[in-house]
């Protein structure tokens, strides 16, 4: 009913189809039809009177009621979720405040839960929800979306994309990550390195995916070869175990005389991890080893040296998300398609020009 209501096959104020029809044609029985009904009607999607029939909502009755918005951080992905830090995180605390921001001065109640993506559309239904925002998605879960796309379920999915073209209809907020790995290497080539390496985590989340290719693409672009050896993948997200894995890599790096003359670190934390590791081993920053990390907590700038990396339009992922949904339930439209924002190179003291061999 939902995705009948949402393709304009039951058009704003007109009167469903009987209750015994509609079980013959679902193949479903009473009950549960006037359960979805009732569902329905509790959205405001539907509405009932009495002795008269059921209704599909007007526009401007769906405009003037208090919509219900579920905002659902990715368990999958995100593993146990401290929701005291959110606001205080440097990622999640702009994409939540983008959010609120969205919704702020208009009649949008908001449920904030972390759950497995397994359960969103129970969680959308049985909380009687609008729609849904949901955070840090992996890739494993475009499916899921799929899914919730042809249920008719008013969603955007934030911090993840997809370029494949069967995934067009998913609607994903997101920045251009790719173009932000792309900078990273026209900045340092300029510099005048070549030996470039690019550290990064095997995870289900795209964005990490994302910045590798578009590391690859960027030297493929410039006709510069790149050494297989200068992709390192750390092949976990266990953050405890990134300082164990690129000391390894750079006690091997070392002894083969292959130590790159410039890295790209694709998150702050392993950039921050990275900067202990290179000191450790007496490789100075920038006179011995560029580096390059992704995302600009204050604290980027006060690191010694200051680290150039990639800014992310955090709070304005969050705000254009939280804009998307509410248009799309206000206006009936189903959304769809990835909203990719641009990213910014912001150059400080961790890189400088190649060393001289």
């Amino acid at each position: 009913m939902r995705v009948r209501i949402a393709n304009g096959d039951w058009g704003a104020g007109q009167g469903i189809p009987n209750r015994a029809q509609l079980c013959k044609e679902f193949g479903t029985t009473r009950v549960t039809l006037d359960k979805a009904i009732q569902g329905l009607v509790a959205e405001g999607v539907l509405r009932s009177v009495a002795g008269i029939g059921t209704f599909v909502s007007l526009p401007e009755e769906i405009a003037a009621r208090t919509l219900r918005v579920g905002v659902v951080m990715a368990s999958d992905t995100m593993g146990p979720v401290d929701t005291s830090g959110y606001n205080d995180n440097f990622y999640f605390g702009p994409m939540f405040q983008g959010i609120r921001d969205a919704v702020s001065g208009k009649a949008v109640d908001t449920v904030f839960t972390h759950l497995p993506h397994t359960e969103y559309l129970r969680f959308c239904r049985d909380a009687a929800l609008d729609g849904l925002i949901l955070i840090a998605p992996g890739s494993e879960q475009l499916p899921a979306f799929h899914s919730l796309h042809q249920e008719g379920i008013y969603f955007v999915a934030v911090g993840i994309s997809s370029i494949d073209q069967a995934d067009a209809e998913i609607p994903c907020q997101d920045t251009d990550n790719r173009q932000g790995a792309s900078d990273v290497v026209l900045h340092l080539l300029g510099l005048g390195h070549r030996d470039i390496a690019i550290v990064t985590a095997v995870t289900t989340l795209s964005n990490y995916n994302d910045r590798l290719q578009g590391f690859r693409h960027a030297f493929a672009e410039a006709g510069v070869a790149l050494d297989p050896c200068n992709v390192v993948l750390i092949p976990e997200q266990k953050a405890e175990r990134y300082e164990e894995y690129m000391d390894d890599w750079l006690t091997r790096s070392r002894a083969a005389g292959t130590v790159p003359t410039a890295v790209f670190v694709c998150d702050y934390l392993m950039a921050l991890t990275l900067l202990r590791v290179l000191r450790r081993h007496n490789l100075r920053v920038p006179e011995d080893i560029s580096l390059v990390g992704f995302d600009d907590p204050l604290s980027a700038e006060h690191l010694t040296p200051s680290l150039t990396t990639v800014r992310q339009p955090i709070y304005q992922m969050g705000r254009r998300a939280g804009e998307r949904l509410l248009a799309g339930i206000r206006g009936g439209q189903p959304l769809s398609g990835s909203e990719l924002l641009r990213t910014e190179l912001i150059v400080r003291e961790s890189t400088a020009s190649a060393p001289v061999a």
